[in-house]
C-alpha cells in the first residue's frame, strides 16, 4: 500500500517503486521523465501487476521514457509517500543498500531528501 497526502492506493504484485526528484537514475534510466528538483515534490515511479516474463519486453519503453503508455507503470507526483509492504523489499538510497524494509517514508524538504525506514520490530 502507498499512502500519500491525498489518500492511499494499492500496487498489486509490485516490482519496484522509486521516489525521484530528478528525471533519471544515476545510470541514465528516465524513471520519472517529468520530475524536477525545483518543484518541491517527489515523483513515485512504480511498476506492478506485470508478469515477470513481460518485464524483459517492457524494459525498452522504460529506457525510452515511454513507460506511462504501459498498463502497470505508474508515476505520481506528491509532497511525500509512505510505502507499506506485506513482505520485505530491498531499499536503496542513491545507489547504496539501506536494508530490507517493510515500511519506508519519503518526503521532499527544501534543499534535502529526507528518508526514514523502520527496521522490523520498530
Amino acid at each position: 500500500e502507498v499512502i500519500t497526502e491525498y489518500g492511499g492506493f494499492i500496487l498489486p504484485k509490485m516490482i519496484f517503486a522509486a521516489a525521484m526528484n530528478l528525471p533519471a537514475e544515476g545510470g541514465g534510466v528516465p524513471m520519472a521523465p517529468k520530475a524536477s528538483p525545483e518543484d518541491g515534490r517527489l515523483s513515485l515511479s512504480s511498476a506492478s501487476g506485470i508478469a515477470k516474463w513481460q518485464t524483459f519486453f517492457l524494459l525498452p519503453f522504460l529506457v525510452a521514457a515511454k513507460q506511462e503508455r504501459i498498463n502497470g507503470f505508474n508515476i505520481r507526483e506528491e509532497n511525500g509517500f509512505r510505502v507499506l509492504l506485506d513482505k520485505p523489499m530491498v531499499l536503496h538510497a542513491d545507489g547504496e543498500y539501506c536494508g530490507d524494509v517493510t515500511r519506508v517514508e519519503f518526503r521532499c524538504l527544501e534543499k534535502r531528501l529526507w528518508l526514514l525506514h523502520e527496521k522490523e520490530g520498530d
